[in-house]
């Protein structure tokens, strides 16, 4: 049993309760490499053709919805399945598919370290997982990675993080909010919204997956940027305040 998450500052904290709100994909679970996997298993069910023509469905229903809709697309891609396809062939597809989909052991995807680097920022703060995709498959994907406990189940999932940060905020409040992410845009809105509303705002980056690779060289809008959510755990409770509580230049955020 983890111990009891801290409400009232902690020693590293000083005078400020902190609290983190931390990202799963490609923060903590390496989904590029779980979608790999996905990729492999449906290619043995489908085949080439039609497992290309699911991650056209899958992207369309993206691009619709705003958000990683993995349900939805699998319901648009069995909607038009290849004419003269038997129904209890289909049927045993469908059952193929779908644990191809939402039975990945993404507990062997958790990045090294990830879950003593929750454990030393819950030394500072409390932390919460904050995440977006589709509310039940994204669920279950956390629990399937053993991550909610490690933050006594404190797990937010929501469409979209920028839509419901002041929501998470009311029902996890402190002085100083922090977003651990690998996407540059959502720590920018974030600080956007949270100084919109007066709470003061530290961003840390995890230079991780295609997304972090992606974010241009001279983007320094976070106050503490790591290469891997590991090396959170390397660092004292002190130091990681120190870093939260630093400046960045008014043109870097």
């Amino acid at each position: 049993m983890v111990d009891t998450q801290p409400v009232e500052p902690t020693p590293a904290s000083a005078n400020e309760r902190i609290a983190f709100l931390v990202d799963v994909d490609n923060t903590l679970v390496d989904n590029d490499s779980a979608k790999e996997e996905i990729d492999r298993k449906m290619r043995l069910v489908l085949g080439d053709v039609e497992t290309e023509r699911f991650w056209e469905v899958y992207e369309t229903v993206r691009s619709e919805t705003g958000r990683v809709a993995v349900p939805q697309a699998l319901v648009e891609y069995l909607r038009d399945l290849p004419p003269g396809t038997d129904p209890a062939a289909a049927l045993d597809q469908h059952m193929a598919l779908a644990d191809a989909l939402i039975g990945v052991p993404y507990a062997n995807y958790v990045y090294p370290g990830a879950i003593d680097s929750l454990a030393r920022l819950r030394k500072v703060g409390r932390v919460a997982i904050l995440t977006e995709g589709d509310p039940a498959f994204q669920a279950t994907k956390v629990a399937r990675a053993h991550l909610a406990d490690a933050v006594e189940g404190y797990v937010f999932v929501c469409p979209d993080k920028s839509a419901y940060l002041r929501e998470v905020a009311a029902i996890f409040p402190a002085d100083r909010m922090v977003l651990v992410e690998d996407k540059a845009r959502n720590i920018d809105l974030a600080r956007e919204i949270f100084t919109d509303l007066g709470v003061p705002f530290s961003g840390i980056f995890v230079r991780q997956g295609k997304y972090a690779a992606a974010t241009a060289p001279d983007w320094h809008g976070a106050e503490l940027t790591v290469e891997s959510i590991g090396e959170l755990a390397g660092m004292t409770p002190e130091a990681i305040v120190a870093a939260l509580r630093s400046s960045i230049a008014p043109n870097e955020a």
